[in-house]
């Protein structure tokens, strides 16, 4: 387990290398599965930056022509792959097609990264059929073959946040597993066994790097606070985080109309595929948008260093959401800070439930501060963010006349 800024992805793709060793011989030694097309992409560059044996990498997701994936997968109908990335859908498209030639009979390492973004469907999805095709369970006649002969692939799960469900981890079929804990000062190996795993304690922590900031302000001022904030801190990356779909339009029409000339605001939409979304996050690297607007589930796969802020527009439901958000800033020991947007009301009951039951009574309420805004600082910027208000109104009335009626 290792947090989103410890370079977890290292961790298995150097053995994997190593396995396949100066000599490639074209049989497929690791399969890593991820449940997002972007991720499958940031991780064969990432094997592609250590690959100095010449090993075959493929990349497999729905981003890419599936026949063109075959005809790279066995140019003669046999695969020639070392290492296969791909997401639980494309994978077994390929593994249900004989065209692509695909067998796991050689599989000595099965890799799932952000494996508790999988669901919990994965073994009727598609882990049921590479434990069978892999061959180690078949071969053997009894426990003392699986120990001796190593058949079955060793199984490799990656999180940012550990889960504390029992069953959850039951159904990876884990063989005598063993918990690798990772943070910003240290890396240490924990021996627990599978009726243990749900009490491992301090399992989420964040690197001291990060600042955390709780913002209370009355809710219809909260676009303007972050506006004026991001304005102040002049911050270069800011990724924002919302709840709902309908939030995150609304936000970034209100803070594009706010910023004007003064910097790009853009939003990560469910429409978004393939090269269009490649396009919105690498105007967002190189530093051409200025603000990401995005939810949770299209987070997914947004890896980009130097982020200076990550903004809960809305509040996370628990402390592993906060930490999957957070730790997107604050990498490899920079400076990073987190702002969380609260009802500035005195008896906020959101604003107490985060602050004590997500973040203090789990350990993360450190470096952290709870800051409210005065009148005076919202009053200068009332008629600005009131125009911005009526230009919101009238692009979402737009926005409806323009749906083509049912």
């Amino acid at each position: 387990m290792g947090g989103l800024w410890s370079g977890k992805t290292l961790c298995y793709v150097l053995p994997i290398l190593t396995q396949v060793g100066p000599h490639p011989q074209g049989e497929l030694k690791a399969l890593v599965v991820v449940p997002v097309q972007t991720l499958v992409k940031q991780i064969e560059e990432e094997f592609k930056s250590y690959n100095a044996c010449g090993a075959v990498i493929s990349a497999l997701s729905g981003a890419n022509d599936f026949r063109k994936e075959q005809r790279n997968l066995a140019p003669e109908g046999v695969c020639v792959s070392d290492v296969i990335i791909a997401t639980p859908g494309r994978l077994m498209d390929h593994l249900t097609d004989r065209a692509s030639g695909v067998k796991l009979d050689s599989l000595r390492f099965l890799v799932v990264d952000e494996a508790d973004r999988m669901g919990t469907m994965v073994r009727q999805e598609w882990l049921a059929v590479v434990e069978r095709r892999s061959g180690g369970l078949l071969r053997a006649t009894c426990l003392a073959d699986i120990l001796a002969t190593r058949l079955a692939p060793r199984k490799i799960l990656l999180s940012a946040t550990l889960s504390r469900d029992v069953e959850e981890l039951h159904m990876w079929n884990l063989h005598q597993p063993r918990l690798f804990r990772a943070n910003e000062s240290t890396s240490k190996e924990v021996a627990v066994d599978l009726h243990s795993l749900d009490h491992v304690s301090g399992a989420l922590s964040l690197p001291s790097s990060i600042r955390h900031t709780v913002l209370a302000v009355e809710q219809k001022f909260h676009p303007l606070v972050l506006f004026l904030k991001i304005v102040e801190e002049d911050w270069k990356r800011v990724l924002v985080f919302t709840n709902e779909k309908e939030s995150s339009l609304r936000l970034s029409i209100l803070i594009s109309r706010l910023a004007k000339s003064k910097f790009t605001v853009e939003q990560l939409t469910g429409d978004l595929f393939g090269n269009r979304r490649a396009k919105v996050l690498k105007r967002f690297k190189n530093g051409t948008t200025r603000v990401l607007i995005c939810s949770d589930v299209l987070s997914r796969g947004v890896d980009v260093e130097d982020i200076d802020c990550v903004v809960n527009y809305d509040l996370p439901k628990n402390d592993r959401l906060f930490v999957h958000r957070a730790g997107r800033t604050g990498r490899a020991g920079k400076p990073g800070h987190v702002l969380s947007l609260a009802d500035g009301e005195a008896v906020s009951a959101l604003r107490k439930i985060f602050v004590k039951n997500v973040l203090r009574k789990n350990g993360l309420w450190v470096n952290a501060e709870e800051v409210k805004i005065a009148e005076d600082v919202i009053e200068p910027h009332l008629h600005r963010y009131e125009k911005a208000l009526k230009h919101l109104k009238k692009t979402l009335e737009a926005k409806q006349a323009a749906k083509p009626s049912s």
